[in-house]
């Protein structure tokens, strides 16, 4: 079935339906239940509930398209899966008023299990051991890590954020991201965890303590079982919030590091797959602004999107024609023996200035991978920025830019 089958009343199949490109609706206006094994390979694209009654599921299904709940509410009885695949991740639509209850399992497609991913949770009840079928939690070195912008050593000196947190029962905390290596083979991963699904509105405080290491950088996730969209016209609070977002993709050549992405403006710093649209169950950095000692990111369903274009799993491709409207230049910077490099992105518009603004500049964060340098562009106080917006000279005189390179090897 390619096209929407409307059903009122009870659900009865025999050999099961075939809805793999299709869409169900339940419309009834009393509880209605999807019995065991009534759709082919218990698998659906779509699935559509507008009833205030409620809906019951009573067997295993798989969607791997769009679930909205538009009325009433949808008991999964733990028998729900996202499916996850190289072409899509199944997705709840928050633009619905009922709820999602009980127990659903969510998966996440990865083109490599290589190195470390920033991962969030989009359920109220995940705990690290929930990934310990796919992580060595007991590892000489800690495969997980959680961020803390405050971190101090013994000595109450300034140290980096990064904090070991191997335990099992650690809990993994709504809109907060962690670090999660997944091993050294390059081959496909589908990770799945299971929880109550989140809903509604959330925020957190995040922390700027100057620190010489962490800078205000904060390390948060998406909550939500859909994709977000950092450019929503609604639902997003950033109070001293810079309007950059940070992505971090492991190295393909040493499994504990990796280069970083930024996106801002419409503008991605690399010719990758940055954009405002930040998947299910990713991790992804934010700064407080200078000068502010605390800041608030919070937000509604509002930035929810439906989306799927945006892999958790970020390969380089050509982003040109995303950013063909503005004028801008990317260079980039590699060793000659290597295919990995790294790029900034110097655009040039009307309302823009020369020194750092946090709505229309990202800072640069310095890759770890020592096969990768660091190129960057430096404003006129010296701060280096991996995305630098620049006003339009129209008298045509030039502008000079200065750029730095940091490099790990020779």
């Amino acid at each position: 079935m390619l096209g929407s089958l409307q059903i009122a009343g009870d659900i009865t199949s025999n050999t099961g339906l075939n809805v793999t490109n299709g869409t169900i609706e339940l419309i009834g206006t009393s509880i209605q239940e999807i019995p065991a094994a009534c759709f082919l390979n218990n698998r659906i694209n779509n699935l559509n509930l507008n009833n205030n009654a409620g809906v019951n599921l009573l067997g295993s299904l798989d969607i791997s398209g769009i679930l909205l709940v538009q009325t009433g509410n949808f008991n999964s009885n733990g028998f729900l899966t996202l499916t996850s695949t190289i072409g899509k991740t199944a997705l709840i639509d928050g633009s619905g008023n009922g709820e999602v209850l009980g127990s659903v399992t969510m998966q996440r497609y990865l083109d490599s299990r290589f190195g470390y991913k920033y991962f969030s949770t989009p359920f109220n009840n995940t705990q690290i051991g929930d990934f310990s079928g796919y992580i060595d939690l007991n590892s000489t070195f800690p495969n997980v890590y959680s961020y803390n912008e405050t971190r101090e050593n013994s000595n109450n000196e300034d140290a980096s954020g990064w904090t070991p947190y191997t335990a099992a029962s650690n809990s993994m905390n709504i809109m907060e991201g962690y670090a999660m290596n997944f091993g050294s083979a390059s081959t496909p991963l589908t990770v799945e965890i299971s929880g109550e699904v989140n809903n509604g509105s959330y925020s957190k405080t995040l922390q700027n303590s100057d620190g010489q290491f962490t800078k205000g950088f904060n390390l948060v996730g998406n909550p939500y079982p859909s994709p977000i969209n950092w450019d929503a016209s609604t639902g997003w609070t950033k109070l001293n919030i810079d309007d950059a977002i940070y992505f971090f993709n492991s190295s393909t050549t040493d499994q504990y590091s990796g280069t970083y992405e930024s996106y801002v403006a419409g503008i991605s710093s690399s010719p990758g797959s940055t954009t405002a649209v930040i998947p299910a169950m990713q991790g992804f950095f934010v700064k407080v602004s200078d000068g502010f000692s605390t800041g608030n990111l919070g937000m509604t369903n509002d930035v929810r999107s439906l989306d799927f274009s945006q892999e958790f799993y970020r390969q380089q491709e050509d982003t040109q024609s995303r950013n063909s409207r503005r004028s801008l230049l990317r260079l980039t910077a590699g060793f000659e023996d290597q295919h990995n490099n790294d790029a900034t992105v110097i655009y040039f518009s009307s309302t823009t200035h020369p020194e750092f603004e946090k709505d229309k500049d990202a800072l640069k964060l310095m890759n770890t991978d020592a096969n990768v340098p660091s190129i960057y562009s430096l404003d006129p106080t010296d701060n280096k920025l991996s995305i630098n917006g620049t006003a339009q000279n129209m008298d045509g005189s030039i502008t000079r830019i200065p750029l730095g390179i940091k490099t790990e090897r020779t």
